[in-house]
């Protein structure tokens, strides 16, 4: 358990207070769907009013609470809650499959559950075993009992704040925990490279119950005193009107997945975005998944804006970011300040500058551990551990880092290994070519076959593009990167994160035991 000063609750308690106190007038949140608006000093009342609602149901310092609720300033606040209150939050994305919804609700074994009115249905069952934790509903907006101080705790020393689940290499999510005081270090770390500050307003579209949602686009934007636009999760409806609420609140700050960038490429019309990007966008960011080149270049093109990437895991938080001047053509920035990253081989030596290998890295923000499997403990990670990322990459000249795959999605074809990256971001160049993801396919001869997967902007172009695209493959890509074969289908299987599921296409590709495709 962390015994420095910075990881006690009182500090994290005194931190947070002090930013409510020093913005107190100034506004926050601007809540789209209910048309409100919250000054800090509105959200320290309800950060108060949540963790009294919190003491009421008799949940003590370092017992859970999971939050089963949609985008809100009332989940915002309960994560303030327990935060200051020595309380553990355990984030449920209620887009999850109810199988993992489940898991997570029991195996995180929570005191309380609070959940937005409409998700009964999603609320974990009693069964022969035990009892279901009380559930709590919380409307938005929440009406007020009068109770706004916080509760009195007592100064001791915090171990976990936060338990974000995210996919498990057993096929249920795993929980990774967070204590505050990294939560917070590497929030004011990523402001600080950015240039986050009052000034910034940020436009907040991701799904608040991920580490995304809740680092990125809430606990940056506290810190640093900014002000958030809040909007329910992007989807393909939202891309529709996506600028609508941005440029009517002002929004200058966007964070954005790759996914969000090719939806919107596809489907926004908007006639007025280009323009006021041009003249109010201080910042672009993107991350939780790679950015194609040729993606990046199509959406800072339309939208006369500057792209900055950064590369983090659930795991470690932040790790790098681009800055104002970095080399845009492949590296996703240098490590922020007391990250260390090294690129390692097979054998586990480190690799010179340039070389390809898995990406290791040693930071103070590395997550307290994972919540066992067994039991609803967690399992420490020592400080000052090297973690092994899976991501594979380089270390380049300037101290950037350029990452070019995931080692699972290493193929090893012919004895040969095989990042797929390379070939997907040629692919991803032809003009009909939406999106394309390669993968290693089991072949009796090599081990692995290289094939590529494609969606077309216009399904009338299926006839022609795969040969079009095998010649560009030929022209750009030696010869055991090139696919073998080109697929074309209405559309990738993707997480609730919007990564392609790699392992699912793989699965529908295999040949079965009679030889047929599934």
């Amino acid at each position: 358990m962390p015994s420095n000063d910075e990881n006690t609750m009182s500090n994290t308690r005194r931190q947070i207070l002090d930013v409510i106190e020093r913005h107190h007038p100034r506004d926050f949140m601007v809540d789209v769907p209910n048309e409100r608006v919250l000054s800090f000093g509105d959200f320290g009342e309800l950060v108060a009013e949540l963790a009294g609602a919190m003491r009421r149901q008799g949940v003590a310092d370092g017992e859970r609470v999971a939050l089963l609720m949609r985008n809100s300033p009332e989940l915002a606040a309960l994560y303030f809650a327990c935060m200051v209150s020595g309380v553990v939050a355990v984030p449920i994305n209620s887009q999850l499959h109810a199988r993992d919804i489940s898991h997570i609700a029991t195996h995180s074994a929570p005191r309380a559950v609070f959940y937005s009115p409409g998700m009964e249905h999603l609320l974990p069952a009693a069964d022969s075993s035990c009892s279901p934790p009380p559930a709590i509903a919380v409307p938005s907006p929440w009406d007020p009992v009068g109770q706004v101080s916080l509760p009195p705790t007592e100064e001791k020393p915090v171990d976990v704040a936060t338990i974000h689940f995210t996919s498990g290499t057993t096929g249920l999510p795993k929980g990774v925990a967070h204590r505050a005081a990294s939560l917070l270090r590497n929030a004011g770390a990523f402001n600080d490279a950015l240039g986050f500050d009052t000034e910034s307003r940020f436009y907040h579209v991701m799904p608040m119950t991920y580490m995304a949602g809740f680092l990125n686009t809430l606990l940056c934007p506290f810190l640093a005193g900014a002000s958030v636009v809040l909007q329910n999760p992007f989807d393909a409806q939202m891309a529709l009107r996506f600028w609508e609420a941005a440029i009517a609140h002002e929004a200058n700050t966007f964070w954005l997945s790759p996914t969000m960038l090719s939806i919107l490429m596809k489907v926004d019309r908007s006639v007025a975005a280009p323009d006021y990007c041009k003249r109010n966008a201080r910042a672009v960011c993107v991350g939780t998944a790679p950015l194609p080149l040729s993606l990046r270049q199509e959406f800072e093109e339309r939208y006369n804006v500057t792209i900055y990437e950064s590369y983090g895991l659930s795991e470690t938080l932040f790790l790098t970011t681009q800055k104002p001047g970095s080399d845009w053509d492949g590296p996703v920035g240098c490590p922020l300040p007391g990250v260390e990253v090294r690129v390692v081989s097979t054998a586990g030596r480190a690799q010179p500058g340039g070389t390809e290998g898995e990406i290791h890295v040693r930071t103070p923000h590395l997550m307290a551990g994972y919540l066992a499997q067994d039991v609803p403990q967690v399992d420490h990670q020592a400080p000052g551990t090297w973690f092994a990322t899976g991501d594979l990459g380089r270390l380049n000249g300037d101290g950037s880092v350029t990452i070019t795959g995931r080692k699972k999605d290493l193929i090893i074809s012919g004895g040969i290994n095989i990042s797929p990256v390379a070939a997907e971001n040629v692919i991803l160049r032809h003009e009909s070519v939406q999106d394309a993801a390669v993968l290693g396919i089991p072949h009796p001869i090599h081990g692995e076959e290289v094939v590529a997967v494609l969606t077309l902007r216009s399904p009338g172009d299926a006839a022609d593009v795969p040969s079009q695209v095998a010649k560009l493959c030929r022209d750009e890509l030696s010869a055991p990167v090139r696919p073998r074969r080109i697929i074309v289908m209405d559309s990738l299987p993707r997480s609730t994160t919007g990564k392609v599921q790699k392992n699912v296409l793989k699965g529908m590709l295999t040949p079965t035991e009679n030889g047929n495709t599934p």
